[in-house]
């Protein structure tokens, strides 16, 4: 589990916000530098281990590990824990990376010149740290001089350092060892045995490469050929990462992503929810709705494998190693989602073949359509009546959860039980996105509601795994800013169907 343990928000809390962002220009335009990495022939790993290794393409390689200002100018956030805006950012997972990468690929100038950014190769990040030498580390094998060129747990007080201070390799790359643990492109998995070409590691897996040590780290531990592995969504102070680039000839990216043929096709099922009229709210803000029109409601929250297949990332912090095992790919809700997010996924949902093909269209539900499914029919605090010593068998929250998202998947004996309408985490697990700006409720009676035409903050339902039971009631409302990303926070979708 990803032991998601960073205190338990209140429910309108924006915990890890993505604010509106103007991108630069181009990567020079943040400060980035890179050297250029000739094509060659070097001897990678060690002991038995050792492999011979042939790069065939030469590739520009970032001088410096990527620092926290330049990060935030792409990505609009700080998540850095050692503060300093020339210190190498930290406290970001592999699918951060990536994205970091994709949105450095996008800048204008980039675009235009066809550049590619993306994580180096293992293979690659061995070749530029060793620079052309055979030895334990960049420079030599003498353990007393490694405080010359790396921040490491001798010398670092245990923090990180601005990038560039300590002396370069032969090929005038700063901090390949310490300082912090650098993200590459690979799964972790054995070497393959004999000589290899422009390897790229295994085709699937559990765990990424990271190499080069850090301020925490032992010297040993900063050797040019040892090996650290960790899940794509974890997240240290002691991670952070460089770019590589290449121009779009050349570029050993992942290829890009195969969108699915349709909703189907990546498990996603739906439940036809009837027209009706129902008591929406509480206290002073009950009133009567009516929904004339019936729509499919998403039996379960959108999965991170779900996600993945449409978006091409995945932002999420909680991750589930052993339903990653089981399942081969994560079935735990979506998280750190933004409205915009959830948004986007919709419309992409709603332009793939099949679907474009049917006239169906998914987009979020409102905020009556939700409470209306979650209620299935009750009037009662929660979906399954107004005792909460029974909230475990059907939710994931604070009390039994373990501080992280647990799987949505029907055949998990993690599940727990669906509320009278056959839909599944209802209460907690994640808060959901609603499709309406939040404000009060209008008076008396009314037909299809969908809230203000206008606000500052989206209406999120349904508690989470971090929250106590009353967050968790069919009538209680969150709300936070569209951009918020937050570790609590998925989505569940509707589907129209055009009638084509």
């Amino acid at each position: 589990m990803c032991g998601c343990d960073r205190g338990r928000p209140a429910p309108s809390a924006s915990i890890y916000t993505l604010a509106p962002i103007k991108l630069p220009a181009s990567t020079s335009a943040i400060g980035m530098e890179f050297t250029l990495i000739p094509a060659g022939k070097f001897a990678m790993g060690e002991g038995v281990d050792a492999q011979e290794v042939t790069l065939t393409k030469p590739f520009q390689m970032g001088v410096h590990e990527v620092t926290q200002a330049q990060y935030e100018k792409v990505m609009g956030v700080k998540p850095s824990k050692n503060k300093g805006a020339d210190n190498p950012v930290e406290n970001v997972s592999w699918a951060d990376a990536v994205m970091y990468c994709r949105r450095l690929s996008h800048l204008p100038a980039e675009k235009a010149a066809g550049n590619v950014y993306r994580l180096p190769t293992e293979a690659e990040w061995e070749y530029a740290c060793r620079a052309g030498t055979k030895t334990k580390y960049g420079f030599g094998e003498n353990d007393s001089w490694l405080g010359d060129y790396a921040w490491f747990d001798e010398n670092s007080g245990y923090k990180t350092h601005p990038v560039g201070i300590k002396l370069p390799n032969d090929w005038g790359l700063h901090d390949m060892h310490g300082n912090v643990l650098e993200l590459c492109q690979d799964w972790y998995g054995e070497y393959p045995s004999g000589a290899a070409t422009d390897p790229t590691g295994p085709t699937s897996g559990s765990m990424r490469v990271f190499r080069g040590g850090s301020f925490g780290n032992l010297a040993a531990a900063c050797r040019s050929a040892n090996r650290f592995e960790g899940g794509s969504n974890k997240r240290s102070l002691s991670i952070g990462f460089r770019v590589a680039m290449s121009p779009s000839s050349q570029t050993n990216n992942p290829t890009p992503i195969t969108l699915p043929e349709s909703a189907d096709s990546i498990g996603m099922k739906f439940k036809l929810i009837p027209t009706g009229t129902f008591t929406m709210g509480e206290g002073d803000e009950a009133h009567n709705v009516t929904l004339t029109k019936p729509f499919q409601m998403g039996v379960r929250e959108v999965t991170q494998e779900q996600y993945e297949k449409v978006m091409g990332v995945n932002p999420s912090i909680c991750f589930d190693p052993t339903s990653a095992i089981i399942y081969g790919h994560s079935v735990n809700p979506a998280d750190s989602i933004t409205w915009d997010d959830a948004s986007a996924f919709c419309r992409r949902l709603s332009a793939l073949p099949a679907e474009k093909a049917a006239g169906n269209v998914y987009r979020l539900p409102t905020e009556a359509e939700w409470e209306f499914c979650c209620r299935a029919g009750t009037t009662t605090d929660y979906s399954f009546g107004d005792d909460r010593s029974v909230l475990g068998q059907y939710a994931w929250f604070h009390a039994n959860s373990e501080k992280t998202t647990h799987p949505s998947i029907e055949y998990s004996s993690d599940s727990r039980k669906p509320n009278a309408w056959g839909l599944y985490d209802m209460h907690g697990n994640v808060w959901e996105w609603c499709q309406d700006w939040h404000g009060k409720y209008p008076r008396g009676s009314v037909r299809d509601p969908t809230g203000p035409t206008s606000g500052s903050r989206r209406v999120l339902r349904g508690g989470s795994w971090g929250d106590s039971a009353e967050y968790l009631r069919s009538a209680f409302r969150g709300r936070d800013e569209p951009s918020s990303r937050r570790y609590v926070i998925g989505f569940r979708v509707v589907l129209i169907s055009s009638g084509k």
